[in-house]
Formats: structure tokens, C-alpha cells, sequence
């Protein structure tokens, strides 16, 4: 699934062979591709300034990109956490992914200027891949499962 940079003007995505793209919106034409060493499994979350957060895949870990407009280049990488779900980035500089731990799935809250973590929270249960992870307008973080579980940590 892409996501769209702040103003609209570049695309990312991804595909099954672990490659990431930049793409122009408005002409189509590659700015950039950078390979991840991994198949993601969803969406990537960009902040207004392309801070760039990958989703997970089934080998995939947590790691940022900054789009330098013609290039990426990894501003951070955590290889410890393998990453189940999806991320998605507050304002702040705070960021929410689903990692394994063990057989378990962890809500790991995280500094997206460091990669350095802020909290955990099991999500009992679960297992698998999450398939999304949202921001409400209380903060409140929802996380859905691909076997249709869904989570909310306020």
C-alpha cells in the first residue's frame, strides 16, 4: 500500500522483492529506489519532514529513512525487533509498531528520531501480523490483527 509525502508530491511504496520506491505523483518517474532486505507487508508511515518508517514483513526489523530528495538514507535501525505490523508516527516524535516477542505481539512505543524505545504493551492474544495501526484524535492507538482482533491503548 503507498503513502503519500506531506505535500503530495512523491509516492512510496514497496513491493513483494523488498525494494522501496519514491515515486513523482505527478509524473510517475522513480526519484529514487532503496532495497530494504525485506518484503514488507503493509504500509510505511512518513512525517511531514520524510522521516520514512518501513512497514514489517515476516523477517523484516524496525528502522527510518530520510527522503533526501534524490536518495534515502538510514537515519536509525533497531536489527532486535522483528516487526509484525505497521507503523504509524504522532506528532512529537513518537511512533507505534507491533513487534514479536517470543509467540507474543508487543505495542512498542517508540522515539522516532532514535529508534530507542519509550514503552511496550502485550497485545494478549494475538498472534500473527497486525494489518494497520491508528492514531484517534485522544491519542488513543488502535491495532486490528489480520484474524480480525482489534486493540485500543489509551
Amino acid at each position: 500500500s503507498p503513502d503519500l509525502s506531506a505535500d503530495g508530491s512523491t509516492l512510496y511504496v514497496s513491493d513483494n522483492e523488498g525494494s522501496f520506491y519514491a515515486v513523482d505523483a505527478g509524473t510517475g518517474e522513480t526519484r529514487w529506489t532503496y532495497d530494504l532486505g525485506f518484503a514488507p507487508l503493509g504500509s510505511p508511515s512518513t512525517s511531514d519532514d520524510g522521516l520514512i518508517i518501513p512497514s514489517g514483513g515476516r523477517d523484516g526489523h524496525l528502522f527510518a529513512l530520510q527522503d533526501e530528495g534524490d536518495h534515502a538514507e538510514k537515519v536509525w535501525e533497531r536489527t532486535d525487533l522483528v516487526q509484525r505490523g505497521v507503523p504509524a508516527q504522532a506528532a512529537g516524535g513518537t511512533g507505534y509498531t507491533v513487534v514479536a516477542r517470543g509467540d507474543e505481539l508487543v505495542l512498542l512505543t517508540f522515539d522516532t528520531e532514535s529508534g530507542e524505545t519509550l514503552d511496550e504493551d502485550v497485545l494478549p492474544g494475538a498472534t500473527g501480523f497486525t494489518v494497520g495501526t491508528s492514531i484517534g484524535p485522544d491519542g488513543e492507538v488502535i491495532v486490528p490483527t489480520f484474524l480480525g482482533e482489534i486493540y485500543v491503548f489509551k
